[in-house]
């Protein structure tokens, strides 16, 4: 028996994992299912090409600790995409900034660093005043007091209809 025979056993409707998780359930049967949620980390294009037709929502979500989900996309019927590097749009109560190295916002299509602001942004790091200075930076785009935004550290670009396409990092970080 299969660890994960209980997903089928239960008819489980809504699943929410990593893509190296989703990698394992994969091969069970999951007549059920009705949506998979992947985040976490960049899902791989097979999983994207395997699943988006099996399922009535394929989401994948994009956020970092820092700021939690920030960005979604759901490949239902009528938003077929073929790259699994498109991160979604921003949430409500998210801004996306895609910016270049003068924190000025870069034309759409052209690659610059990833920002997040809004309701899901940390305020900063625990007795780490300097992390915090150096990534939680005051809202250049905002006039409410203590507005900030994050620097992800995570290359982007703007896509024509407003999604997010997500390139890679800027440096080697990871992140325990």
């Amino acid at each position: 028996m299969h660890s994960f025979d209980a997903l089928h056993t239960l008819q489980v409707t809504h699943l929410y994992m990593t893509p190296s998780l989703f990698d394992v359930v994969a091969s069970c049967d999951l007549p059920s299912l009705v949506c998979m949620i992947l985040a976490g980390e960049r899902v791989p294009q097979h999983q994207l090409e395997m699943w988006q037709d099996k399922v009535n929502h394929f989401v994948i979500v994009y956020g970092n600790t820092e700021t939690v989900w920030a960005t979604a996309m759901d490949f239902d019927n009528s938003a077929r995409r073929t790259s699994s590097n498109i991160i979604g749009f921003p949430l409500p109560h998210i801004s996306c900034y895609v910016l270049d190295k003068y924190r000025q916002p870069v034309p759409v299509g052209v690659m610059g660093e990833l920002y997040i602001g809004g309701d899901g942004v940390g305020r900063g790091y625990l007795n780490r005043p300097d992390l915090t200075r150096k990534a939680f930076i005051k809202n250049p785009f905002s006039s409410d007091y203590g507005s900030h935004i994050y620097k992800t550290g995570d290359i982007a670009k703007l896509l024509p209809d407003g999604s997010i396409f997500f390139i890679g990092r800027n440096d080697r970080q990871i992140k325990i």
